[in-house]
């Protein structure tokens, strides 16, 4: 592979310089020697130069300073400096034009691969993403005099660079840590998990099976990676299939399912994805296993471009073993709870270790925003670093036993709920009736005392003959 990156000049940009930026000018084709350049931008934080150096991956902010992500205090004394990388897709400021959503609108299903093709080759998407970004940060490393780095990875599509990058350049990596990276709680039946690994066992025997490149690393996942997984109520297929129906969401959601049915690239299948697990590997086995079911669209493109896998449903048989030895912290917020005993059972039945499997839980939350939470960042900055772990995680104010079915916590404050509003109800119905009874009694007070009062002027009336002295007698009954 021929690859050229131009020296790194890096551009203080803080009064110390312990910030510094860069724009890095590399190959747009890597097999090229004389293709054109793009610029990627570059970021860095001086860290201790004796420890070791750290790439962080990101998949949501580009080439954005660190600091806008974490306080920066967070890095002060946590190790080597730190290098963000900007992604080529983002930076280069790709754009979907409004002619390919016309061709998608009209194409019919004879016509959607040709039409997804020609968008792929007209974007060049697989050169903006895995091999040749693997390509660039090695060259960045090489240039920086970097000989070894630790990973810290950022959501779904940082966890495939990752990926990449220990596939084709392992000896370069010390330790990662996998973040934000989601375990689907679509997983609940013990019978889904055994179609989805006899599936894989099945296909990575037979020849004729091209869904073959889906097992990285083979069995185990490596000790030196640190999942930092949380519970994830994304489906990914029901979900692309309602981008497919959306005008707007289209053309992406039509390169996922051609990507799945062409096994071409893995890049698009962030959605739920964890290397290592094939038993998790929702965004392909998923997908498969809704379309070989007997309620789904037969006439589906996608169902007839995997129609050969389905074919391996009814026979597979037999369960392959293999755990892991890497160190899995399991995050969930409130919110996810419902979810999220299945998913922590499971993962500790597949480790070696079930107490490396280890659970932090933050109230009032989604597990997707407990990663940016300090307590577990630093956890994660502690493990690049020493490659030690501290799973006495103290987030909330005490254990939480957890009930495959429910929660007590959230059956008692629903109770409480409850009884507080039915008493609220009540309260203001008693004040509202004492009101009206109030009323009510100074009405009839009222009408008491003017019956009476009628009554004594009819009685005097009726009694004296005399006009002066009644005048004088109904003055003085008035005054009464």
């Amino acid at each position: 592979m021929i690859f050229e990156i131009l020296l790194i000049k890096w551009t203080c940009v803080s009064k110390d310089c312990s910030r510094q930026e860069a724009n890095i000018e590399v190959l747009q084709d890597i097999h090229d020697p004389h293709s054109s350049k793009i610029t990627i931008k570059a970021s860095k934080l001086i860290g201790n130069p004796i420890s070791m150096p750290m790439f962080y991956f990101r998949s949501d902010v580009g080439h954005s300073n660190l600091q806008k992500s974490f306080p920066l205090a967070h890095f002060d004394k946590l190790g080597g400096s730190i290098y963000q990388i900007g992604f080529r897709g983002i930076d280069s400021n790709i754009t979907f034009d409004n002619q390919l959503y016309k061709l998608l609108k009209l194409s019919d299903e004879k016509d959607i691969i040709k039409t997804t093709t020609d968008f792929n080759r007209k974007y060049k998407i697989d050169q903006f993403w895995l091999e040749s970004r693997a390509n660039d940060i090695k060259e960045i490393a090489l240039q920086e005099g970097i000989p070894k780095f630790n990973i810290l990875a950022i959501g779904k599509s940082a966890t495939l660079i990752t990926q990449q990058l220990m596939l084709q350049f392992p000896d370069i990596i010390n330790r990662v840590a996998l973040a934000d990276t989601s375990v689907p709680s679509s997983y609940n039946t013990e019978s889904t998990s055994d179609l989805i690994e006899r599936y894989f066992s099945a296909c990575s025997k037979d020849p004729k099976c091209k869904l073959t490149n889906y097992t990285w690393p083979p069995q185990n996942i490596p000790s030196r990676i640190l999942f930092t997984m949380s519970v994830d109520k994304t489906n990914f297929i029901y979900q692309t299939e309602t981008n497919l129906r959306k005008y707007s969401t289209a053309p992406n959601a039509l390169i996922v399912m051609d990507s799945i049915a062409r096994n071409s690239t893995s890049i698009y299948l962030a959605y739920n994805y964890i290397p290592g697990f094939d038993e998790l590997k929702f965004s392909l086995a998923e997908s498969i296993l809704h379309f070989c079911m007997e309620d789904s669209d037969k006439s589906s493109f996608f169902f007839q471009k995997i129609r050969n896998a389905c074919k391996y449903m009814p026979k597979i048989q037999g369960l392959p073993q293999g755990n892991f030895t890497s160190q899995i912290l399991l995050v969930s917020g409130e919110y996810d709870l419902p979810s999220f005993p299945t998913t922590l059972k499971y993962l500790q039945a597949k480790s070696e270790n079930p107490s490396k499997v280890a659970v932090t839980y933050y109230r009032n939350s989604t597990s997707n925003e407990i990663i940016f939470n300090p307590v577990v960042f630093r956890e994660v900055m502690s493990y690049l670093n020493f490659g030690s772990t501290n799973f006495t995680l103290s987030i909330t104010s005490g254990p939480i036993n957890w009930n495959p079915s429910w929660n007590p916590r959230f059956v008692i404050k629903g109770i409480f709920t409850i009884a507080f509003s039915i008493t609220s109800i009540i309260v203001v119905m008693m004040i509202l009736n004492l009101k009206s009874i109030n009323t009510m009694k100074n009405n009839e007070e009222e009408l008491e005392r003017l019956l009476k009062k009628h009554d004594e002027v009819h009685s005097i009336t009726t009694n004296n003959k005399n006009p002066k002295k009644l005048t004088t007698q109904i003055k003085k009954s008035k005054k009464k």
